[in-house]
């Protein structure tokens, strides 16, 4: 049942590591009639600081100074052009206050305030948020469910490196990357937050507490339906309509599969074992199956569809 009382009419957000399964979910949610997403993806709004280097729009806080980008500017143009040729007014209004507002914690909400039914956006770095950013949100937006995505993060680490090539120069001569290079890319400190899942977990919770899950990317390809229902039922919706309508087999922003290079395996071995060790004494379920896998132990589990596929930490 849509819960429309929500103060600042925001009923969730989406956060996760990426390559996590944040923009299944999002193109999932986007799907379903009672859920209303806004018109640019990752909205970027409580990452925009400079400090995180994130692709934000809104790093500008004025918008005299924003207009004096000539690229921006081109965008947005470009953007609000196409809505007058599709004749959508409402699209038009919305992205004209996205791109020309002054933006402040009372702008924000305005994004949501014209939608119907359940509304809330998905920007998966805001997993790497310091603690006053997240104070923060929680300020802006204290009644939202957020909805955690994760990876086993060996597999969320080669991804991502495989996404980073594939955008720089296609897959071809990916086998030829020497080692040494794979493992500088593993080395970084964005990648370190990015997979610092007890981190976001435990700073989350501390704000949100109950109004916050973990969702598994396991769960997208072993278990998709079951997944979708938790995560509208937890935001407050109604989730008998998911097998109707949403295209659950459908895959979002995928990276051909490429086998990942011994030495860069082991690296992520090591350096995320005590990772999905602990998370595995919390979690139990998925996380229990990646560090079997790990350590290339017959796992012995139940069937993989008993698996739960989100966790109320």
């Amino acid at each position: 049942m849509t819960q429309i009382g929500s103060k600042n009419n925001i009923h969730f957000i989406g956060i996760g590591a990426q390559k996590a399964g944040t923009t299944w979910l999002h193109d999932r949610l986007s799907e379903l009639s009672e859920f209303t997403l806004p018109y640019i993806k990752e909205l970027h709004y409580f990452d925009r600081d400079q400090k995180y280097k994130a692709p934000s729009l809104l790093k500008h806080d004025l918008i005299v100074d924003r207009i004096q980008d000539k690229s921006w500017l081109k965008g947005a143009e470009e953007n609000l052009r196409r809505c007058i040729t599709e004749n959508d007014l409402h699209k038009y209004n919305w992205l004209s206050n996205f791109y020309f507002s002054n933006y402040s914690d009372s702008w924000y909400p305005s994004l949501f305030k014209d939608f119907k039914g359940l509304r809330g956006e998905i920007t998966p770095s805001y997993s790497m948020l310091d603690e006053e950013d997240v104070q923060r949100m929680h300020s802006v937006a204290p009644d939202a469910k957020i909805i955690f995505m994760i990876r086993n993060p060996i597999d969320r680490a080669w991804s991502h490196f495989r996404y980073f090539h594939k955008n720089k120069k296609n897959l071809d001569g990916i086998d030829q990357i020497p080692d040494r290079k794979i493992i500088r890319f593993f080395e970084r400190n964005s990648q370190d937050k990015r997979s610092d899942y007890i981190r976001t977990i435990d700073l989350y919770k501390k704000y949100y507490d109950k109004n916050f899950i973990v969702g598994f990317y396991d769960a997208i390809i072993e278990q998709p339906s079951i997944l979708m229902k938790h995560v509208v039922d937890f935001i407050g919706g109604n989730s008998t309509r998911i097998d109707e309508e949403c295209q659950l087999s459908s895959k979002s922003n995928t990276t051909p599969a490429v086998e990942i290079p011994a030495a860069a395996q082991n690296f992520l071995l090591e350096k995320y074992k005590p990772l999905v060790q602990e998370l595995s004494d919390r979690m139990d379920g998925y996380p229990s199956k990646w560090l079997h896998e790990m350590l290339n132990e017959s796992t012995g589990f139940k069937s993989k569809t008993n698996f739960d596929p989100v966790f109320i930490v």
